[in-house]
């Protein structure tokens, strides 16, 4: 049957989708690529175990053999204790990567449970969509830990691709000690964000095309709600990462990484690690500062580093929170500005 005089052929041309995809490819590596020195700074701070004294590079080289020493120190002298500017970028390509399958299966998961569940759109949709990115983040947990390893490791230590370095992980799913953090960092997220627009549009009437403005600040509070649910877990989660990626390393050696990094010990228990144990939290010691200085500044005399207390407190859980809060912002301001009601993630 000829529908030519109800239906028009408007359907793009297989040159036009190609190039339509390419510039999407081409905009969201930029997007990644800018971003990246936000991701890295951040997972830095996140892993980097807090210490009142600063590690010693003569205690790290003493776990190696005479023969391995040597090289250590002409690794060393090779690459060094900088990267140049090119460190800011390292994982990029993963992170890339990581990000357009994260979108891809997550979109595909909840298509198919909307579909074979027969769930309404949008009034059940941030069940599927939490559902969906948790089996999501389970799938590429692989490729999440390689990922951090790029970060966390000198850029002259190989491997630095993505594959070659997924090869050197000790297994190619989700460790059991890892899965119920890796989990909640997936699925709390996700749930956040897929319920914000149903409850600001059936509780509270705030719609992105009647209160457009309003909507737009509304999601942005909602995204900074979702920043500090995620961090603690994040931070969490990148440790026991890293604890994955140390056990593909040959017994007797240590991974060599930018930073010293946290030890993993489960959700919680690395969450009270970092808030009782690790390090000392406190302004300073009272023995720094005169004790008329310490009377104008309202600080209570006492003992010398009577003002020291041994953990990081809660703080020490929120550590990048200022890096994430300015890639928040940079995103949402961009997306504001393009009128998508300030839609998108942190980075």
């Amino acid at each position: 049957m000829d529908y030519s005089d109800i239906i028009s052929d408007n359907s793009p041309a297989a040159t036009d989708i190609l190039k339509r995809l390419a510039q999407q490819a081409l905009w969201k590596y930029s997007s990644v690529f800018l971003a990246q020195p936000l991701e890295v700074s951040k997972t830095v701070l996140q892993v980097h175990v807090a210490s009142s004294k600063p590690p010693r590079r003569k205690e790290k080289e003493d776990r190696y053999a005479p023969d391995e020493r040597r090289k250590q120190a002409a690794y060393r002298q090779d690459s060094y204790d900088t990267e140049g500017a090119w460190g800011i970028y390292k994982g990029t390509n993963s992170t890339y990567v990581h990000s357009i399958l994260l979108s891809t299966i997550t979109s595909f998961v909840r298509s198919f449970f909307s579909a074979f569940f027969a769930l309404p759109d949008p009034g059940l949709s941030f069940t599927s969509s939490s559902a969906a990115a948790g089996i999501a983040g389970i799938v590429l947990a692989p490729l999440d830990i390689a990922r951090t390893k790029l970060i966390l490791t000198p850029s002259t230590h190989p491997p630095r691709s993505i594959i070659a370095t997924i090869k050197t992980l000790p297994t190619w799913t989700l460790p059991i000690s890892l899965a119920p953090t890796a989990i909640l960092h997936s699925t709390l997220p996700t749930f956040i964000s897929a319920s914000t627009p149903l409850f600001l549009r059936a509780k509270l009437g705030i719609d992105p095309f009647v209160t457009p403005n309003l909507y737009a600040i509304a999601t942005f509070c909602s995204q900074a709600v979702e920043l500090g649910i995620k961090l603690p877990v994040e931070t969490v989660l990148r440790r026991g990462q890293m604890g994955i990626a140390q056990q593909g390393v040959p017994k007797g050696r240590a991974l060599d990484t930018v930073v010293e990094v946290g030890p993993y010990r489960g959700l919680f228990g690395t969450m009270r690690s970092i808030v009782y144990e690790e390090g000392e939290r406190g302004g300073q010691a009272a023995g720094d500062l005169s004790k008329g200085a310490k009377g104008a500044a309202g600080m209570k005399v006492g003992r010398p580093g009577s003002q020291k207390r041994k953990g990081q407190g809660v703080e020490g859980l929120y550590r990048g929170w200022r890096v994430g809060m300015w890639g928040l912002i940079g995103v949402w301001g961009a997306a504001t500005l393009g009128g998508v009601g300030g839609k998108g993630g942190e980075f």
